[in-house]
Formats: C-alpha cells, structure tokens, sequence
C-alpha cells in the first residue's frame, strides 16, 4: 500500500498520524490536502490533487476549440491545461484565502489565450480590427435588414470610406482558411 509522509503537526481537520494511506488521503476535502502537499512536498499527494481536477481542464478546455479557426485540438488544450494544473498546485498560496478551483480556472483560462494567441498567425491589434467589423456588419445587417454598404458600415464606425476600406484591406486575410 502506498503511504504519503505527514508532518507531526497536521494543520486543523488534518489527520496527525506520522503517515497516511493512499485511501485515507483520497477521502481529504481539497484545502486539506493541499496543505498536507505544502508540508511534504509528497508527489503522490500532488498527483491525487491533479486527478480531481482534470475534469476541470476538460471543462474549461471544450470551449474554447471553437475560439479561433487554427485553434488546436481538444487533446492538446487539455494536456496544456494538466501542465498549468501542476504548475498551480506548487504555486498555489494557502495563505491568500482563496478556492484552488477558483485559483486554477483562472490560471487555465489565461493560459488557453495565450495559446490561442501564440497559434493566431495575425497580430492581436489585427484580429481586432477584424472582429470589429465583422460585428459591425452583423449588427447592421439585423437593423437596416440587408447586408449594408460600405458608406454604412462607415457611418457606424465613426470614419470615412476611405478608412473603412482601408481596414478591410487590411483585414481581408484574416478569415482565410487553410485546408
């Protein structure tokens, strides 16, 4: 039977018996077992603590395929997110009153932008741009009832034609796709 090592003085709600069994820590509440990890430095303790989460990762992971047409697969975000996940089991600060979990989805959402940004090939003041006008279109498109024209669509950014088109210009790659 695999046991993890517990200090003598086990913080409050904490068994304090000098060792503790794979099942016994499986049955701690998370705050608890992330302050026997604190204290030991025990990897088995750290890898229970990952296990509960992955379903975590997997949830915050699913939507955000769809985020970007070059985004990457499912597997690969989930398997980011496992690596921030031990990443923020170690970094996590005890002392800060605040949930692992909410800790955690913070931590996975910043790291599935950065992904989603470092795979973007346009620069994010582009990809702006871009979303701007797409928005834009749509929404006058609903309110006028046909597609609008481009002196339109100028009126409502707030600029000229020339400037409209300008941006279209600039913006014209990014919904390429690549197949």
């Amino acid at each position: 039977m695999e046991q993890a090592m517990v200090s003598q003085q086990a913080p409050q709600g904490t068994p304090s018996r000098a060792s503790l069994s794979r099942e016994e820590a499986e049955k701690l509440d998370n705050r608890s077992l992330l302050t026997l990890y604190k204290e030991t430095g025990d990897q088995q303790l750290k890898r229970i603590l990952v296990l509960r989460f992955t379903d975590l990762v997997r949830r915050i992971a699913s939507p955000a395929t769809g985020l970007y047409s070059s985004f990457a697969q499912l597997d690969d975000i989930v398997q980011e997110g496992l690596l921030v996940l031990l990443n923020a089991v170690d970094k996590f600060d005890l002392s800060q009153n605040v949930k692992f979990e909410t800790y955690v989805s913070k931590r996975l959402r910043g790291m599935i932008l950065d992904l989603a940004r470092k795979q973007d090939w346009l620069p994010r003041q582009l990809r702006q741009t871009s979303n701007k006008l797409t928005r834009t279109v749509d929404e006058l498109s609903v309110e006028l009832g046909h597609m609008p024209v481009s002196q339109e669509v100028a009126d409502r950014l707030g600029v000229s034609k020339e400037e409209y088109e300008k941006m279209l210009s600039e913006t014209a790659g990014a919904n390429l796709l690549s197949f």
